[in-house]
């Protein structure tokens, strides 16, 4: 019956074992296709939805993570945050920087879709500073979609000197990535940056270098789109010029136009656009045309007073004086209601900056509360310090004893070394003269030699102990290593250069081969350097984050990567430090 019931719990182990992989399979193939064919994840992703509750929790969460991701390429609308927070919280704790920074790019697309500018600005922050740029396998494709996003935000908040450093952010990682075609889509959105900050030359350069960059990739669809850009700062500064050839183009290439020449709806400015050049060249019907057809497929209030105020240009240029009367108070109406339109969006920009203050201040007071408890943590650490004085003291004093007991020893050391050279020397005589009488005394001699020499033998194995737990104590007895004991008892402030240029003279000074051993031997960088002597000095992995000013993780990766480096292993059982210790 026992080994019935251990047969049965056996084949359950491996059934779950084979179910796992075949999990992760599921996952792992999905994230592969992510990119190119996000809804091919999806049905993945679905067809191994009902075993979630049966995996361990990292399998759940990347299961969550794949999912969102591939919905968010999907244009899922998302109505809530849950998800992502929970995926933020977990991969904050144990995943790697791009599956962090994935995770805080998911829950800022959640917050856009539900209209929280402030919260989802603040996300798409926190996932930028989550990437490792240093790293091989930087997500740059994330990273420029992180930098995207966000300008796209800063332009909805008028705020367009920040939506420029956004989008420069995004073409850089971009090209970074190998994504020249994205790199030249982020450039050529600064371009309306600058038209609306009235920056016109710089916006007319943008447009021309895109341009002519989409014209070597081959693209021309997207070439003929910079078109547009390049028409109408043409017909602002009525320059007509050449302009025929630049509106055919935009309308064989741009794919913005249906089989009977008709723009896709929302786009209809650019019948004003084309009024406008009409009127310049004094082809006043076919202006007319455009502006009409401009009212005529008006799907905004804009495109509605573009086409007004055409019609106004056009019969002031013709001196039409009743259609101008007309068409400059049906302006004059819609330019009310554009305003109006404005008004209202500027009003909720103002209703989300309002909410992003109230959060600002709930930050505050929490900022506030965690000053308070650092005051009382400073108290307390007043007795601490007190005691440190006190152990400084006791650590003077013992240093002075084992000083003595030093020179006491040395001093037997050198007594022993004198009476084995006279032991030898009487050996030798005994050994010359060969006489019978004497063997007994060359046996004792023989005995004292060896006794002197096991002595001498324990002494330098003692010595060779203590040298090592010398040099440490003097270390520890320095002034520069209370300094930064003191820095890691109170994490608020770290050292400063000269503080750090101190601790290295003092290790130069005590145990030179340190620094030969590691910056010379091992060509370690100067970062390292200071983690391998704070280590030495026995600092906590906690302790050292804080004086380097970094995250405890990034001590535990960094530590891993250098004794790799130095040794071609991964570190056991605190080998390092065990290393680090034995340098004398």
């Amino acid at each position: 019956m026992r080994r019935l019931l251990f047969i049965a719990i056996i084949i359950i182990l491996l059934s779950a074992c084979t179910g796992r992989r075949a999990y992760r399979s599921v996952l792992d193939r999905a994230e592969a296709v992510m990119n190119d064919r996000p809804d091919s994840a999806l049905l993945l992703l679905d067809s191994i939805s009902g075993l979630t509750a049966d995996v361990p929790e990292g399998m759940r969460m990347k299961f969550l993570l794949l999912q969102m991701q591939g919905q968010n390429k999907c244009d899922t609308v998302f109505t809530s945050d849950s998800i992502p927070l929970l995926l933020t919280a977990y991969y904050d704790e144990h995943g790697t920087p791009n599956e962090r920074m994935l995770a805080h790019y998911l829950l800022a697309r959640a917050y856009s879709d539900m209209d929280d500018a402030p919260a989802a600005l603040q996300s798409f922050h926190d996932a930028a500073e989550c990437a490792d740029t240093t790293s091989d396998d930087c997500d740059y494709a994330t990273l420029n979609r992180v930098y995207g996003q966000m300008a796209s935000l800063f332009y909805h908040q008028n705020m367009f000197d920040e939506q420029l450093y956004a989008l420069r952010k995004a073409e850089r990682y971009a090209l970074k990535g190998g994504d020249t075609l994205t790199a030249l889509l982020d450039v050529d959105i600064q371009a309306l940056a600058y038209d609306i900050m009235d920056k016109k030359d710089s916006a007319m350069t943008i447009n021309q270098k895109t341009y002519k960059a989409f014209k070597r990739l081959g693209r021309n669809d997207l070439a003929a789109r910079t078109l547009f850009g390049i028409l109408s700062l043409n017909i602002d500064r009525q320059n007509y010029q050449g302009l025929e050839s630049s509106y055919k183009e935009y309308e064989r290439n741009s794919g913005y136009f249906d089989k009977n020449g008709n723009i896709d709806r929302g786009r209809e400015l650019y019948y004003h656009t084309k009024g406008s050049y009409f009127v310049g060249i004094a082809k006043y019907d076919s202006a007319e045309y455009y502006f009409r057809k401009c009212l005529a497929n008006a799907s905004e209030v804009e495109s509605k007073y573009a086409g007004y105020h055409g019609l106004s240009c056009l019969y002031e240029k013709t001196h039409n004086k009743d259609s101008l009367i007309k068409y400059a108070l049906l302006t004059s109406l819609y330019c009310d209601s554009n305003y109006l339109s404005r008004n209202t969006e500027d009003l909720q920009r103002m209703r989300a900056m309002y909410k992003y203050d109230r959060q600002k201040k709930v930050a505050d007071e929490m900022r506030s509360m965690a000053e308070q408890e650092r005051l009382k943590r400073i108290t307390s650490l007043v007795s601490v310090v007190a005691l440190l004085i006190v152990g400084g003291v006791i650590i003077l004093y013992t240093k002075k004893e084992k000083d003595r007991k030093f020179r006491e020893m040395t001093e037997r050391y050198g007594n022993a070394i004198s009476n084995l050279v006279q032991a030898k020397s009487d050996l030798k005589l005994l050994m010359e003269e060969k006489e019978s009488n004497f063997v007994r005394l060359i046996e004792e001699k023989k005995e004292q030699i060896d006794s002197l020499q096991r002595k001498i033998s324990e002494y330098n194995a003692k010595q060779k102990r203590e040298d090592v737990t010398s040099l440490d104590e003097k270390l520890l007895s320095s002034d520069i290593y209370l300094v930064f004991l003191n820095y890691a008892l109170k994490p608020i402030d770290v050292p400063t250069t000269k503080e750090w240029n101190e601790l290295r003279k003092s290790f130069m000074e005590i145990i030179p081969n340190f620094h030969e051993e590691l910056m010379v031997k091992h060509g370690i960088t100067l970062t390292d350097y200071e983690m391998c002597m704070l280590m030495r000095l026995g600092f906590k992995p906690l302790d050292i984050a804080n004086l380097m000013k970094c995250q405890k993780s990034t001590v535990s990766t960094r530590r891993q990567r250098l004794f790799f480096k130095m040794f071609g292993r991964k570190d056991t059982d605190k080998e390092l430090s065990k290393y680090l210790k034995s340098i004398k």
